[in-house]
């Protein structure tokens, strides 16, 4: 069954991006969740570029933003490091003596 919410109840459709879906707005408060309405803050760490405007991002999200943050800074080390092996094995070929003995044409 569908509950009808008066105007206020409702959760803002700028506090629901589909690519934040599992932080929209929820009645519990076990888990970091995005505003229900903009409201603006001055402490935030991690979405300072919102502190002192009206956003959907709230003290809650710092620890979910910092993680987030972390993983994808280890992905981007992975990265590095996988194209710096890439590249010291391809140098290593270049100096290799059949690399330089080979032809242009090979």
């Amino acid at each position: 069954p569908w509950l009808i919410q008066g105007a206020s109840d409702l959760t803002s459709f700028e506090c629901t991006n589909p690519l934040f879906r599992g932080h929209w707005f929820a009645d519990s408060t076990d888990a970091a969740h995005l505003g229900r309405k903009p409201i603006a803050y001055d402490n935030l760490v991690r979405c300072k570029m919102w502190n002192k405007h009206s956003s959907c991002c709230n003290p809650s999200m710092e620890v979910p933003q910092q993680l987030a943050f972390d993983i994808r800074r280890s992905q981007f080390d992975q990265h590095v490091a996988l194209l710096r092996a890439y590249l010291d094995d391809l140098n290593r070929i270049r100096a290799s003596d059949v690399f330089t003995h080979a032809s242009a044409l090979e």
